[in-house]
């Protein structure tokens, strides 16, 4: 069974890597960044990069560029940019008194309901951070998920720790599925796996990590990474007495990503898109369990 997904905000492509790794068919991926969706298509060859500011683009446009019509898209998937909605971005917005909703990257969660009124896919699937529904934007969340109910879908949502699906991470990250209401079924989310994978496990030379930001000790590499964010703030110590930051190799590894995986630009910029991507694995495991229990139940 052919299960189609369009991804929105797909940047260099990690949820698509984890839907192609569940069996479905990413037929196109949008976003505003060229660099990105150059990775992206290098890719994913098959797929089609649309780029284009989604705060501007129709639902129409996409059906039409995917050849699909109103109703006829399996899988919507959209990871909307989190600075505004992050506990960190709570703080800057609220020290300079910006409403929360007046915060440009929060206005996207509103395009999200547009294209997913105007597509109607059977299935929707939001990725986004925890600070989604805590301290201020709390009473939005709640309003959020109301009205994508009013889109005509029911729609639950949990948050799921990364390193209990595969990815050598401990990255918690908020998933809200819908499933259209005449497709008669719930949404589902997958079980975590019997075990966890540590750092050292993916990296065997390294004992210890650290994360700069917020001025950590040395911790055990016997746990999973501390969190992969756009910025460089994670250390690794290694056996030959070294502290430095991860390479590329290795953070594809922590981040889930193929070893194969093509990525572009300097050594920072590709630091980026893997901090910025849906772990494949992640997102492998969200797709295979809505395959299974929606799509072939």
């Amino acid at each position: 069974m052919t299960i189609d997904v369009i991804s929105l905000f797909c940047g260099a492509g990690g949820s698509c890597e984890g839907y192609k790794q569940a069996g479905c068919n990413v037929i196109a991926g949008v976003d505003n960044n060229r660099k990105v969706l150059d990775v992206y298509a290098c890719n994913h060859p098959k797929s089609k990069p649309i780029f284009g500011d989604l705060s501007k683009v129709t639902a129409n446009k996409l059906l039409n560029a995917c050849s699909k019509k109103k109703g006829e898209l399996d899988i919507l998937d959209s990871s909307s940019p989190c600075p505004g909605v992050s506990m960190v971005g709570q703080r800057i917005h609220r020290k300079k008194k910006t409403p929360i909703l007046e915060v440009p990257s929060n206005k996207l969660f509103f395009d999200n309901i547009r294209l997913i009124g105007g597509i109607m896919p059977k299935v929707f699937i939001l990725e986004n951070v925890t600070g989604q529904y805590k301290g201020i934007m709390r009473p939005f969340f709640f309003e959020y998920l109301s009205l994508l109910r009013g889109k005509g879908y029911i729609v639950k949502s949990q948050s799921l720790f990364a390193c209990w699906y595969e990815v050598p991470q401990l990255r918690e990250r908020t998933i809200i599925i819908g499933v259209r209401k005449d497709i008669n079924m719930q949404p589902v989310f997958p079980k975590p796996c019997n075990k966890i994978i540590t750092l050292a496990e993916v990296i065997p030379d390294v004992i210890a990590q650290k994360i700069e930001q917020f001025d950590h000790s040395w911790e055990s590499a016997n746990k999973p990474a501390h969190t992969i964010t756009k910025r460089r703030m994670f250390k690794i110590a290694t056996k030959d007495g070294a502290e430095r930051y991860p390479n590329i190799d290795e953070l594809k590894k922590i981040c889930s990503f193929p070893n194969h995986y093509i990525l572009k630009g300097s050594y920072d910029e590709q630091w980026g898109m893997l901090g910025n991507a849906v772990p494949p694995k992640l997102m492998k495991h969200i797709a295979l369990t809505v395959r299974k229990k929606i799509f072939i139940a």
